[in-house]
């Protein structure tokens, strides 16, 4: 009685999360509930400080309703995105909010000397703002690798070339705090996640130093028998090797050793270097034909995933296509060229101003949080 309990207050949480401005009537309705029970959970919640009563609702007749929403200072959320040229850290509320972060440049990317530079970081970020462990929901980490998130491991990231690294429960051992390993792409699928909306069916393509593709299917993100969903390996020939001449590329290679540009960026050198990349491409007919079949290659192989899983949306991301609107404009050119599809897909990108990694990070805690207890229902 006790789970069933739980699970309705972690569906009702949920249900707040991702619609932020709702009424004891509105989470009565959409989980099938008396209004006794939904009034109890949420004053449960509200006692414990972990949703709020922020307005009152507009109400048709009779007395205005009270809406709630998440208390995004129940605890925090420390996330952490690997890669071997840089760590990024950040610390932020359950809103989004990011209170403090820290870009790192990395040299030295063997493990046992960047699980301590991740402690150091950590440490400085708590002992900064002044929080315990106990404040910290979970730690979420972002990396490019073949990873086992319920086992909490890294299998095998080629470009960090680490295996079988159990990073989580170092970290768990080290500071008592919950962490969380994903691989790139699906961390940035978790904001695709829709609330219950069982047909949402999307395509991620993640593209940097490597490649990855993330699935949704039925707003499920797609991890497979052995969690290797996704592997592009069989897709299309020789991928890979496209990928790292691609990224040979001066410029590219420029976009790629960064995490984000700040805001005070002048985005006007990177027009300049998208420019010169063109440029580059046009100067020697070998480099056209390499850029040429590398878009083949990549919009060929989204046209067969887009035809056999028929989504709603397909995502390019990753810097190549954040920064690079000549890259993603011929992908997705050559995508919407195909007019056999039974449903065309929108062909779009994150806006890397949202911080969709920051954002990614934190769903994929709160939906990992919900399903371990570790909100303290």
């Amino acid at each position: 009685m006790k789970n069933n309990k739980n699970s309705t207050i972690a569906q009702l949480y949920k249900f707040i999360y991702y619609n932020n401005e709702v009424s004891k009537n509105d989470i009565a309705n959409e989980l099938n509930i008396s209004l006794t029970i939904s009034s109890r959970y949420v004053n449960h919640l509200e006692k414990k400080n972990i949703i709020k009563s922020f307005k009152i609702g507009v109400s048709s007749g009779g007395r205005k309703p009270i809406l709630y929403k998440i208390n995004e200072n129940y605890k925090y959320i420390i996330g952490l995105s690997i890669t071997n040229s840089y760590l990024y850290i950040f610390l932020s509320n359950l809103n989004g909010d990011i209170i403090g972060n820290n870009l790192e440049k990395i040299e030295d990317y063997e493990y046992s000397n960047y699980i301590e530079k991740i402690k150091e970081n950590i440490a400085i970020l708590l002992d900064k703002y002044n929080l315990s462990s106990e404040e910290i929901l979970s730690i979420g980490i972002s990396v490019s690798s073949i990873t086992d998130i319920n086992n909490k491991i890294i299998d095998y990231s080629r470009l960090l070339n680490w295996k079988n690294v159990n990073i989580c429960k170092d970290l768990e051992n080290y500071f008592k705090i919950p962490a969380f390993v994903e691989t790139d792409v699906r961390v940035y699928a978790y904001n695709k996640l829709e609330y219950n909306n069982e047909k949402n069916t999307s395509i991620i393509l993640y593209l940097e130093k490597g490649i990855g593709i993330g699935l949704i299917i039925n707003n499920y993100i797609v991890r497979g028998y052995t969690n290797r969903a996704g592997d592009n390996r069989f897709l299309r020939k020789d991928i890979h090797k496209l990928i790292e001449i691609i990224n040979k590329n001066e410029y590219i290679n420029f976009l790629n050793n960064e995490l984000y540009f700040p805001d005070q960026f002048p985005h006007q050198i990177i027009k300049e270097l998208i420019k010169k990349y063109i440029e580059s491409i046009n100067s020697s007919s070998n480099n056209k034909k390499v850029f040429n079949t590398f878009i083949t290659e990549v919009s060929s192989m989204l046209i067969s995933l887009i035809a056999l899983l028929n989504p709603k949306d397909v995502i390019l991301t990753g810097n190549i296509f954040n920064y690079n609107d000549y890259i993603f404009e011929k992908i997705k050119k050559y995508i919407l060229s195909y007019k056999k599809f039974y449903y065309t897909p929108k062909i779009m990108r994150f806006n890397y101003y949202e911080k969709p990694l920051e954002k990614g990070i934190l769903n994929m805690i709160v939906h990992k949080g919900l399903e371990n207890s570790l909100f303290g229902f």
